[in-house]
């Protein structure tokens, strides 16, 4: 309704031109109110059918729900995210309901069958998640909250049961079908822990069994996003695919739109094949824009397009806009398309293989400046040598990929040559991984422990913007307005830790079974 009268505004204020912003204001206003609607909507927790509305008696409540997503096996536990379907004090009083369950199964041989899709029944108490009773630590409760999971039980034995398995299709359903398979034919071929897992996750997103020293690793040397299925995989694909289609020397009309359906249908089924997580389904909205775009023969603009494909995500589900994976894989594409060519340009090499080494180390130095203040936010640390990670690892991830796809096209059909291919990918996946562990062992190869609050990586992005104004308008006045912004960080920095060194402090923490205790006392030194 406010889009209608929007436009019959428009038309009765063309041409005045001091009412030009009534427009504006009219849309902006529109739009915040539809965010607000499409938010308050997609919290379960506002639904009136939502099971936690029902008042559980003393012993516990009855619930029904199906398996959301593929079970994640834990070390004495199974850990399910059950869609609800009824609830009630017994079996014979079941209401209608929904929401979703964190449902913890003991771990056996029954647990460990269930899938997506399966329908269970069991009884026992809901709970919300606890904050975290240690200062500073993750608060798991919030992030489940912004996956709407706002409750979560932990269920013996006895008390559930299996109703009945998955009888209907699928989509999702079968992508997780597929994506054990895969993972079973590339644990034959990738016979040492380091490499099956690292593969796994590269290839399908499947991170349960990457060990911890691994996945330190990854992060300590600014490479996590190799291990992580993201937007860079997904675009790997494109340019694989889109490869092989222009071999293609048909000329019809229709081949363009056959083409497009054929990617479309490729790039979502891997995005459902990895999980869909929130960076793999922004890079296949984005580039299925460009796909229809193309295929229907329309001009392209980078900044609509990755603004549109933001926009589609939100209405889906507005709480991955505080994903922190969806906020670096926009802000890294971002820093990408803007920084990039212009970084490329500083420095220009006549030698091919040198012109694509320094290409590429743009890249990963524009995506680095881009994201620099909220990796410095929410992880505390920076990777010196982020730029020889990622000149080995992104052309080499992709080659990884290429072989992994290939991999399993060729298991089923041809024994040795996937062999041969199995190998290959498995040197591949050494040489990384061998890689990442020389890296994580250079010299000051990660400074570590630096704390910025969220007004520091504002104004730290009020300065990129006023560096990017300053490009833009070749205006001097932007780069005195970023070193001010700088300033004030600065100093802002240097006040808190002023503050620290003056502290006197004693934190007691909790320790599953145990207490521990840190004493800080400094006294700030005066000269006499």
């Amino acid at each position: 309704m406010a889009l209608v009268v929007l436009q019959l505004l428009s038309q009765k204020l063309r041409g005045l031109y001091r009412y030009r912003w009534l427009p504006g204001l009219l849309l902006s206003t529109a739009l915040l109110v539809l965010g607000y609607g499409v938010t308050w909507q997609h919290n379960e927790l506002n639904h009136a059918s939502h099971f936690s509305k029902v008042e559980p008696p003393e012993d516990g409540m009855v619930l029904v729900g199906e398996v959301a997503d593929a079970p994640v096996r834990k070390e004495n536990w199974v850990k399910i995210e059950l869609g609800m379907s009824a609830t009630g004090p017994t079996t014979d009083s079941l209401e209608p309901a929904t929401g979703s369950l964190l449902l913890y199964l003991q771990r056996d041989s029954a647990a460990e069958s269930l899938a997506y899709g399966d329908q269970l029944v069991i009884s026992g108490k809901a709970s919300t998640v606890e904050p975290p009773e240690n200062p500073h630590a993750f608060d798991y409760g919030r992030y489940l909250h912004f996956q709407n999971i706002h409750y979560q039980a932990f269920v013996k034995n006895e008390n559930w049961g299996l109703v009945k398995k998955r009888d209907w299709f699928s989509p999702y359903g079968t992508a997780i079908s597929l994506q054990n398979q895969f993972t079973e034919t590339l644990r034959k071929h990738l016979k040492t822990e380091n490499e099956f897992a690292v593969g796994a996750a590269l290839i399908f997103g499947y991170r349960s069994e990457v060990p911890e020293e691994v996945l330190t690793a990854y992060s300590q040397t600014g490479a996590m996003h190799i291990l992580a299925v993201s937007g860079m995989h997904v675009g790997i694909l494109f340019l694989i695919l889109n490869f092989f289609f222009k071999q293609v020397k048909w000329q019809h009309g229709s081949w363009r739109l056959l083409k497009a359906v054929i990617l479309l249908v490729l790039i979502w089924s891997f995005a459902l094949v990895t999980g869909a997580s929130p960076s793999v389904m922004r890079s296949a909205v984005m580039f299925s824009f460009v796909i229809i775009g193309d295929g229907l023969g329309r001009n392209k603009n980078f900044y609509n397009t990755l603004t549109a494909s933001a926009f589609c995500l939100l209405l889906y589900d507005p709480y991955w806009l505080l994903s922190v994976s969806f906020q670096l894989s926009y802000l890294a594409i971002l820093g990408i398309v803007y920084f990039q060519p212009k970084i490329a340009g500083l420095w220009a090499i006549e030698n091919r293989v040198g012109n694509y080494l320094w290409e590429l180390n743009s890249v990963s130095l524009a995506a680095q400046l881009m994201t620099l203040p909220f990796t410095l936010l929410y992880f505390h640390q920076f990777p010196i040598y982020f730029w020889l990670s990622s000149l080995v690892l992104v052309p080499l991830s992709a080659a990884e990929l290429a072989g992994g796809l290939l991999l399993l096209v060729l298991d089923p059909l041809w024994a040795a040559g996937a062999g041969v291919v199995g190998w290959l990918l498995w040197a591949m996946l050494w040489l990384g991984n061998q890689t990442v562990m020389l890296i994580q062992h250079l010299p000051a190869a990660l400074l570590n422990g630096i704390w910025i609050g969220g007004i520091s990586a504002l104004l730290l992005y009020l300065g990129l913007g006023s560096v990017m104004a300053a490009i833009s308008s070749r205006k001097f006045r932007w780069v005195l307005a970023s070193l001010a912004l700088l300033l004030v960080v600065g100093v802002s920095f240097a006040f808190s830790e002023f503050h620290h060194q003056k502290n006197r402090q004693v934190t007691v923490y909790s320790v599953y079974k145990h207490s521990a205790s840190i004493f800080l006392m400094v006294k700030s030194l005066v000269a006499h």
